[in-house]
């Protein structure tokens, strides 16, 4: 063990540093709703303001993650048949995964996620 009592040999300079410069997620958990049947939504909040939402369905015999890959910034509903996203935009790389990780941690350790489903906006017409 450091003198400074942290399990690493990186110096209280550093560890500053790299706690000021580097983010580790890329996604911070707003909020998040369960369901009397075990499922789970989580909205998540990128660093750019981005919000997003995933989903952990429980069943029996697997768990399923529903993970986002894009952002909408408003949904306008002119009517039902002609609804529209004012604008979308994929999510990065770090963003889709870190979405799997912050999940993960929701669910007990013994209950692994066995099935990921990727969630998009579909194509504007």
């Amino acid at each position: 063990m450091s003198k400074t009592g942290a399990d690493d040999d990186l110096g209280a300079e550093l560890r500053g540093r790299l706690a000021r410069e580097w983010q580790l997620s890329a996604l911070e958990v707003e909020r998040v709703d369960r369901s009397v049947d075990g499922t789970c939504k989580a909205a998540l909040v990128a660093r750019d303001g981005a919000r997003i939402e995933s989903v952990l369905i429980p069943e029996d015999d697997r768990m399923t993650l529903c993970v986002s890959t894009q952002w909408a910034a408003r949904w306008r509903a002119r009517s039902v048949r002609r609804a529209s996203w004012d604008s979308a935009a994929n999510l990065r790389a770090a963003e889709i995964v870190d979405q799997v990780c912050r999940m993960r941690g929701l669910v007990p350790a013994d209950r692994p996620i066995s099935n990921v489903v990727f969630m998009g906006m579909g194509s504007r017409c």
